[in-house]
């Protein structure tokens, strides 16, 4: 059973927000019944280890990334780990780290920060999965990729995006378009004269194609962004940095020198996918986000998607960025302190007017929101997210919710004693029309599948993967690790029908 202990600079090491020490290579014990259609592999990221020999991060977000792999197939499921190879992990081990909100030491300070910008200081790639050219990369908030063989999880190259891709940061949330056959997202450059840049890298390739640029004074910490058919929408939230800090050397981590501006206000940059100019710059109300859910063209019910006039923007807010210093791991593992939890947002955009209207579909507490794929980027129903347990937010998320985005009612799957992981919903590809909910492209269903997620029963000291109904969240299965597994990130699944 895994129990809390101290860390190398004797903070108690919290279930969830703790290290392990091994990897994991098993066949889980299955309770329940898999569906005889769910076939595939779920590849997540995210920290597996806090603390060293030598010292530990500050950050949850500065974990050292860790792979998780679970094989579902003949109704059974395989259960792999692996630590990725990384400098992060090399320099870790010798008690030099500096990352998201983990400052670093002043030898390292005077050595390296004076040649190299913040963003640029780690590849701890720990937040992603993704595909690009014929590999499987681990994504972060830098321009770092790390190869991975997605079999065996084992490191196989340390890489970067290519340099057509022109700043420090780029999101770990890139929008893949199946019927485009690309994949879409944004960089940061800080600097005398800061940008984000549009690009696109089609698939099976590493070629990158800049699409539109947008200049900034002060640029936006941005985790997310929105994709319709024609338009990619830029949230600039007013969470902002003076490029100067970026580049001048501090003994404060690179998430420490942004500032919060609320006077500026929330900027929606609208930029055309095909020709690459700006539409559209609306100003909003202040608010802060991590994790977009959708958008698409066509503002109401009723009203067509071909109709560009009106963008919906469906985001997880927050009224401030206070949610990120919530996550310094000396609060993560005191007592549990209430917090602002994150509200299910729609936030519409005129563009004939200029004008930003929002409004409340849920109000949270709600975390790391899935869709089904085939709802992307077009008028949809239903998220799957954490259920964070209403607000404010005290302790970590105790279930998962699903939130019909018409009516606002939630249905949840709740276990108080376990902390839940990201939940990921995977469609039945043998579903037909006729069910009840929304209906998803090809007419099956919107809710017809399953729901991948995993939750930490702090009571046992281990973990469990768990399999839900999509359409009422009842438990189908579940299957119990061999151990206490760190709260992750983010994950993909790819199917055995379908890779992409």
């Amino acid at each position: 059973m895994a129990t809390e202990e101290g860390d190398a600079r004797g903070r108690t090491e919290r279930l969830g927000f703790h290290s392990v020490d091994r990897e994991y290579d098993t066949t889980l014990p299955v309770h329940g019944t898999l569906p005889g259609w769910l076939a595939g592999t779920l590849l997540r990221n995210g920290p597996g280890r806090f603390a060293f020999a030598e010292g530990a991060v500050d950050h949850w977000f500065d974990g050292l990334a860790m792979l998780r792999r679970f094989e579902l197939r003949d109704g059974e499921v395989r259960y792999r780990t692996r630590f990725l190879d990384t400098e992060a992990y090399e320099a870790a081990a010798n008690g030099a780290y500096a990352g998201f909100g983990t400052a670093p030491d002043a030898g390292l300070l005077r050595r390296v920060w004076n040649r190299l910008s913040p963003p640029d200081a780690t590849d701890n790639t720990s937040v992603n999965v993704w595909r690009y050219g014929d590999e499987t990369v681990a994504l972060t908030e830098t321009t770092a990729l790390t190869a991975f063989d997605p079999e065996t999880l084992d490191t196989r190259r340390r890489t970067d995006y290519p340099d057509a891709v022109d700043g420090q940061t780029t999101t770990a949330h890139p929008h893949h378009d199946r019927e485009r056959g690309e994949t879409v997202n944004v960089a940061t450059r800080f600097g005398r004269q800061s940008s984000y840049q549009v690009y696109r890298v089609p698939d099976g390739s590493w070629d990158v194609e800049s699409i539109a640029r947008v200049s900034t004074d002060r640029p936006s910490y941005l985790h997310s962004f929105g994709l319709t058919e024609r338009y990619v929408v830029l949230a600039e939230f007013p969470l902002v940095v003076a490029p100067w800090r970026l580049l001048a050397p501090t003994d404060e981590s690179f998430i420490e020198r942004f500032n919060w501006r609320p006077e500026r206000g929330t900027r929606y940059h609208v930029l055309d996918r095909g020709t690459g100019d700006r539409v559209a710059r609306i100003e909003g109300d202040p608010l802060f986000c991590f994790h977009h859910v959708n958008a698409y063209e066509g503002g109401a019910e009723g009203v067509s998607a071909a109709d560009p006039s009106t963008l919906v923007v469906d985001m997880i807010t927050f009224s401030d960025a206070a949610a990120i210093g919530s996550l310094y791991l000396e609060d993560l593992v005191g007592e549990d302190d209430p917090v602002e939890g994150g509200s299910l947002t729609r936030v519409r955009l005129d563009l004939d007017a200029g004008r930003a209207s929002a409004e409340t579909l849920h109000p949270g507490g709600i975390g790391l929101p899935r869709i089904a794929p085939a709802a992307r980027r077009r008028p949809y129903r239903y998220v799957y997210g954490q259920d964070t347990g209403g607000q404010p937010v005290t302790g970590l998320p105790g279930g998962v919710m699903k939130v019909d985005v018409r009516t606002g009612e939630a249905t949840r799957y709740r276990r108080p004693e376990c902390a839940f992981h990201e939940p990921v919903f995977v469609p039945n590809p043998y579903a037909r029309d006729g069910a009840t909910g929304g209906a998803a492209a090809g007419g099956a269903p919107e809710d017809a599948g399953v729901v991948l997620t995993l939750c930490l029963d702090r009571a046992a000291g281990r973990s469990e993967f768990l399999v839900l109904d999509a359409r009422d969240l009842t438990e189908l299965a579940r299957a119990p690790l061999p151990h206490a597994l760190p709260l992750d990130f983010h994950g993909q699944f790819l199917p055995a029908w379908r890779h992409d």
